[in-house]
């Protein structure tokens, strides 16, 4: 009678396991952090202003303005509210960038949904 090699326990798999979860966690964070810089990147250009022109009409430095379009910058919900409202008197940037950011998740819920069900069919 043989040792059933399958059935010990092996570490390497939970430590596999947490890293990827812990990658998925940082990349859907990345993924948020670029719909902002897109959406303020895209509003300075169609206004034709220079990231100290947009700095100055929003009452911040221009290195903010950098950071926030590189995505090295994690703006609060109110901040960005904030900005959509100096720069449109209005919501509607602050909803763009929301609605970007639901696109993204939408995109990765899918993905993920088809990962799943390919690796239910893989191993059902």
């Amino acid at each position: 009678m043989g040792i059933d090699y399958s059935k010990l326990y092996n570490p390497f798999d939970d430590e596999i396991k947490s890293d990827i979860s812990g990658i998925k966690e940082e990349l859907d964070y990345q993924m948020i952090l670029a719909e902002i810089s897109y959406v303020v990147l895209k509003y300075r250009k169609e206004h034709d202003l220079t990231q100290k022109e947009l700095a100055e009409k929003l009452g911040m430095k221009q290195s903010m303005i950098s950071k926030l379009e590189s995505g090295e910058y994690n703006p609060t919900l109110k901040q960005l509210h904030k900005i959509s409202m100096k720069l449109t008197n209005s919501s509607d940037l602050f909803l763009e960038m929301m609605r970007q950011i639901l696109k993204q998740f939408d995109k990765i819920s899918h993905i993920r949904e088809e990962k799943k069900s390919q690796k239910d069919i893989d191993f059902g």
